[in-house]
């Protein structure tokens, strides 16, 4: 996927943001006590999934700080970088150089914080299979850098129906901007090299996504939690796909631009 593809602007109240002065040399930082929050999205870039990552660093940490994130096998990132305010702003937000170099189990995004406390990527992560009108992809997370907690996610197009989800999300969906709708999971606590995969399905239709049925709450992560998460990422989507929605047409119009230029530079030659 083109590297010049405009990201989406996401809201990060749920990690405030804090800048610091930069000291000569990157450090290795350690991220067992934060949390890590993974957005998929079926179907949001044409007919191929994507997905969203990022974190925020200890306060403790020194800056530039080396960081690692992990990425499914599949991934492509197209946008890497740090941020500088709650919504992301491409006028602000510095894309940076970085590699995929090998983790604890696959494969981890590895960048160099230079003047904020947030890592981020955008990745492409396949094409969606199609089967008889149904549509379907799977992401498999393999936990290649240590955490205190994942916060998963699964954002769904507006005319998805008769969706299926594996594992099971957290409640009952909620409906974000656009008419798309939101399932999050209880937050993972996952040991290093552990892999968990999401699987959906889902039809096309002019409808309004069925409610999923809450399973039953028996894990050690407190409710009060789970159901502020969910609050909290309904808005952030929401912020999501208002900025994507600018953004990609940005894209598009700029695109276009360099195919006018490309045309000039043909009828000169001839």
């Amino acid at each position: 996927m083109s590297r010049r593809l405009l990201r989406a602007g996401v809201s990060l109240f749920l990690i405030g943001l804090i800048a610091g002065a930069a000291p000569a040399v990157a450090a290795p930082v350690s991220l067992a006590e934060s949390t890590l929050f993974v957005q998929f999205y079926p179907e949001e870039q044409g007919t191929t999934a994507s997905m969203v990552a990022y974190v925020q660093i200890p306060e403790n940490a020194s800056l530039p700080a080396t960081v690692r994130i992990p990425i499914p096998e599949e991934g492509e990132p197209f946008w890497v970088g740090e941020v500088f305010g709650a919504v992301l702003n491409d006028t602000v937000d510095k894309e940076r150089d970085y590699e995929i170099v090998d983790g604890d189990g696959g494969p981890v995004v590895e960048m160099t914080l230079e003047e904020t406390r947030t890592a981020m990527y955008e990745a492409a992560t396949g094409p969606l299979k199609e089967a008889n009108g149904r549509y379907s992809v799977a992401w498999r997370w393999v936990q290649s850098e240590v955490f205190n907690d994942v916060q998963f996610s699964i954002t769904f197009p507006p005319n998805a129906t008769l969706v299926k989800i594996d594992p099971a999300p957290f409640g009952s969906g909620q409906v974000v901007a656009g008419g798309r709708k939101l399932f999050v999971f209880s937050p993972a606590r996952l040991a290093s090299g552990e892999s968990t995969t999401f699987a959906v399905s889902y039809s096309q239709a002019q409808t309004t996504l069925p409610e999923v049925k809450a399973p039953g709450y028996d894990g050690p992560v407190p409710l009060w939690l789970i159901v502020g998460l969910t609050v909290a990422l309904v808005a952030l989507v929401g912020v999501l796909l208002r900025e994507r929605n600018r953004r990609m047409a940005a894209a598009e119009a700029l695109d276009e631009g360099d195919d006018d230029d490309d045309m000039e530079l043909l009828d000169e030659e001839e």
